[in-house]
């Protein structure tokens, strides 16, 4: 499993109470956007904590199913898997061509969401990396 998410469920297991599937945000995760405006970060996460919030409605239903389910319903777009690598800080790596120069740029996260269900990582170009408690992946576009 995905350490960073990994250590990200954890903490909002250990911070909820029966009542509640706390939803916790942290902002730039990785301390690579420290310039980024506050009002850019809320653009680029848009309606992704609302599909995060389906998943947590509906807790007998897969995390990673249901936030795809209600992107697809609420946007009327598939959430196509991209061959990415997310790697244990939750950046996402190309490691597609044999050829390093040939590669696209790491994505680091502008955002991470954690439940206790599963992990959120939200990178610029609407691209979101999520991962369950069982440690599933599923890296797509959510635009």
């Amino acid at each position: 499993m995905n350490e960073r998410a990994k250590e990200l469920i954890n903490y909002a297991v250990n911070a909820g109470s029966a009542e509640r599937v706390p939803m916790v945000a942290f902002v730039d995760p990785c301390e690579h956007h420290s310039q980024m405006a506050q009002d850019d970060v809320q653009m680029a996460v848009g309606y992704v904590p609302d599909f995060v919030q389906a998943a947590l409605d509906t807790p007998d239903e897969p995390f990673i199913d249901t936030v795809c389910a209600e992107y697809t319903e609420t946007t009327g777009s598939s959430t196509v898997p991209f061959d990415l690598t997310l790697t244990d800080a939750g950046v996402l790596e190309d490691q597609n061509d044999d050829d390093e120069e040939e590669r696209d740029p790491p994505l680091y996260p502008l955002v991470a969401i954690a439940t206790q269900r599963g992990c959120v990582f939200v990178y610029h170009y609407g691209i979101v990396a999520l991962v369950d408690a069982l440690g599933n992946q599923h890296i797509t576009r959510m635009d």
